[in-house]
């Protein structure tokens, strides 16, 4: 029986299909003296939860999430990015960015180890390169280094996030219980079906946030490209 025929041409190449963003962190309840006996806050075009302030008249407890984009429409995502800055962010405030796949197959290949390990070296070396101003660099490395941020540590196990009730698997450098608040999230693809990097922090810069956010998607895709059969 002859073998089958794996030419890269009979696979379609892999690529991050959507992509968006949250710009969010913890909560400081003492900030909600600044509510009214309703509940509501005084100052309408004002939301604070402590880590990020953001100035609009709709936003919901203090938090920025983008709309989901299309890998092919990066203006609009860049415009949305101009248009919806945080007013303040403190270190305890991270940029959390989604990427979707146009095949499962993507998502397994993120899946391999390899991955995380190029992604920790891939990201060290983004985040010095002279683009960044010195307080996002500290937070950044505050970050990745595991100090104070209990919500993007170090640690990889896609198999324990994914199979959730399941399956108890754990891989090599894994060394946190929940795969939610690793430096990457697998866990938001039973939700979302997406794979979520918690590693930035966030900015009041608007090309920092920029820059931060395609970094994931064009590592994805990278890597990706690189791996497709």
């Amino acid at each position: 029986m002859p073998l089958p025929n794996f030419e890269k041409a009979n696979y379609p190449e892999l690529h991050v299909m959507h992509f968006g963003y949250e710009i969010e962190g913890g909560f400081d309840y003492d900030l909600f003296a600044l509510r009214d006996d309703d509940g509501d806050y005084i100052n309408e075009h004002f939301r604070h939860d402590g880590s990020v302030g953001v100035c609009c008249a709709d936003c919901e407890d203090g938090e920025i999430a983008s709309p989901k984009f299309r890998i092919d429409r990066l203006r609009q995502f860049r415009t949305f990015v101009s248009e919806n800055m945080p007013h303040e962010t403190n270190q305890t405030c991270g940029i959390h960015v989604h990427a979707s796949f146009n095949n499962a197959l993507a998502y397994q290949k993120c899946c391999d180890v390899e991955f995380y390990v190029e992604f920790r070296k891939a990201v060290w070396c983004f985040m010095h390169n002279g683009l960044f101003s010195p307080k996002t660099v500290r937070e950044f490395e505050a970050r990745f280094n595991g100090n104070y941020s209990t919500y993007c540590r170090d640690g990889f196990n896609p198999d324990r996030s994914i199979n959730v009730g399941y399956r108890n698997f754990e891989t090599k450098v894994s060394n946190f219980d929940s795969g939610r608040y690793n430096c990457i999230n697998f866990e938001a693809y039973r939700k979302y079906g997406t794979i979520e990097c918690r590693m930035f922090p966030s900015s009041s810069e608007e090309q920092e946030v920029i820059a931060m956010v395609e970094f994931w998607v064009n590592f994805c895709n990278g890597y990706l490209q690189k791996v497709t059969p």
